[in-house]
């Protein structure tokens, strides 16, 4: 496309710039970096210029174009990093001056909050929250002591930002899993979803020493809100999961650029991640992956009716119990099932019939059972899909490490006391209260 050789034309003339000139170039050519986000070139395209350039331009291209190299597909991790963080950086300090200057305002300098965005009082709420969605990607980044590094390699500028962070080191690892959330999930909580994906790599080594690893915790779509509690019922619709998809694709793509095809992606979709990222992996820009894993899926596409419709090598699926949401509190997966109620992604990837690998949630061999949709619960109050000792961890972490013969099978599990109930009243013809 025409816009993206532009694109690519930008990019030359960043790299053929002098160094100290590169941030005073796009200072006076604001839109570039709209243009080179909005219409990029292909991963491929970004890697084969990004590998030819001399040290000396990549680093003043990361240190004057941060917000840009950033969130590159094709660029170099390491320099996507570097960038990501100098961008967090400046951006806290930024926004943060700009709370101690409102915060300087007398009572007479305030405006009145009316209307949407209106006032200095809702400006100041809106860059407090700001503030502290980059703060918790920032510790986020923390790694625990003795564990594998921690890479910022995506970070946009929405709000609340988009932003990936992976858990060893994708320029070298051989094996890299993109984990991908669903409704409810953004960097306002980046440290929860980080947690999960160092229990998913944690849980990787423990069942295989066979090689270098990265997991990468992937929020680089706006999920769905929690119906009711945070907004409307887009988790049915698969709108977001479309635009989403895009993007998975070009991580993929970038990931796989990168390496040149020496690296064995695999990707981990939790609830409407699932749907999310079945979508992706159906698109001929999308590369190859070895192994798809869901867990508490929402659903997939009608039209992804069975496992033979992904670009993948397997598919390995983990569902705990169907549980009601607010009846039966700490007994199973009360969400997944309902989101399988809509007519755009009404498709169970455990069904027998969609081909894939159905794997045990529910802790049938002494290992703790899933007993809620999330994938962290706090200790003392249940287990989540990658809590540390449960068997769905357990079962993902050998699926994405080649060891998919030995996960634990999936049992079906009888009604629950509360079930039962329910069908001997319906049975009876309703009975009386």
């Amino acid at each position: 496309m025409f816009a993206d050789a532009v694109s690519m034309s930008v990019l030359h003339r960043l790299a053929s710039a002098p160094p100290g000139d590169v941030e005073k170039l796009l200072a006076a050519h604001p839109d570039w970096i709209a243009l080179v986000r909005d219409h990029p070139p292909t991963p491929d395209e970004i890697s084969e210029w990004w590998k030819s350039l001399d040290s000396t331009s990549a680093a003043a291209l990361v240190s004057g174009a941060p917000v840009l190299m950033g969130n590159l597909d094709g660029v170099a991790y390491g320099a996507r990093d570097q960038a990501n963080r100098k961008t967090l950086e400046r951006e806290i300090t930024r926004l943060r001056a700009e709370l101690e200057d409102l915060d300087s305002l007398d009572a007479a300098g305030w405006e009145p909050g009316y209307g949407v965005g209106g006032g200095t009082g809702a400006q100041k709420v809106m860059i407090e929250q700001q503030v502290a969605n980059l703060t918790n990607i920032e510790g986020a980044l923390r790694s625990p002591r003795n564990a594998a590094s921690r890479y910022l390699i995506e970070l946009t500028g929405d709000m609340p930002p988009l932003a990936a962070i992976a858990i060893g080191d994708l320029n070298s690892a051989r094996t890299a899993t993109f984990a991908v959330p669903g409704m409810g999930t953004t960097t306002r909580d980046m440290t929860g979803w980080t947690n999960a994906a160092q229990n998913l790599f944690d849980e990787q080594t423990r069942v295989s020493q066979d090689g270098d690893r990265a997991v990468v915790a992937w929020i680089g779509y706006r999920t769905p809100p929690i119906p009711v509690s945070q907004g409307g019922f887009d988790v049915l619709d698969n709108t977001l999961a479309e635009q989403g998809a895009t993007n998975l694709s070009s991580a993929l793509s970038g990931a796989s650029a990168v390496r040149e095809d020496t690296l064995t992606l695999n990707v981990l979709g939790h609830s409407y991640g699932s749907t999310t990222a079945s979508i992706a992996l159906t698109r001929n820009s999308t590369p190859r992956v070895d192994t798809f894993v869901t867990i508490g899926s929402a659903g997939l596409p009608s039209w992804i009716d069975s496992a033979s419709r992904l670009n993948v090598g397997a598919v390995y699926s983990g569902q705990a119990r169907n549980v009601m949401p607010f009846l039966e509190n700490q007994q199973g997966d009360q969400w997944a099932w309902t989101g399988r109620t809509s007519t755009s992604h009404p498709v169970d990837p455990t069904n027998s019939g969609f081909g894939g690998n159905a794997f045990g949630a529910d802790g049938d061999n002494g290992m703790y059972p899933v007993t809620d949709h999330g994938v962290l619960v706090d200790s003392g109050k249940g287990w989540g899909y990658l809590n540390g000792g449960t068997e769905s961890l357990f079962n993902a972490a050998l699926a994405t490490t080649g060891k998919g013969d030995e996960v634990t099978p999936a049992v079906e599990k009888g009604l629950t006391d509360q079930q039962t109930m329910w069908r001997d009243v319906m049975l009876s013809g309703g009975g009386s209260l």
